[in-house]
């Protein structure tokens, strides 16, 4: 019985450890996918300023055509800091 517990109590911590890695490589595929998404931004020719505006659309998964569909790189960063602010007020994304 007593050998029986201390198997269980094993697997248990093995399953935490594994769903802990397993996290951690989704945050790293996520990190990943948000750095390119940046260079992709940089290479269509938005400043790092815009980008920076961006920032709450990128960390809530706003995939490049999604941010494309809204704003292109002669917007004014003043304005791209409304629009994003007027989401993140709705509700639509969680800044």
């Amino acid at each position: 019985m007593i050998l029986q517990s201390i198997k269980n109590g094993l697997v248990t911590k093995k399953s935490e450890k594994s769903k802990k890695i397993s996290q951690k490589r989704c945050d790293e595929v996520t990190y990943v996918k948000r750095c390119v998404l940046v260079r992709i931004l940089q290479n269509d020719g938005f400043s790092n300023h815009q980008i920076r505006c961006l920032k709450p659309l990128i960390m809530n998964g706003y995939d490049h055509e999604g941010i494309r569909m809204m704003f292109n790189p002669g917007n004014d960063t003043e304005e791209i800091e409304r629009v994003v602010g007027q989401l993140v007020q709705k509700s639509l994304i969680i800044g």
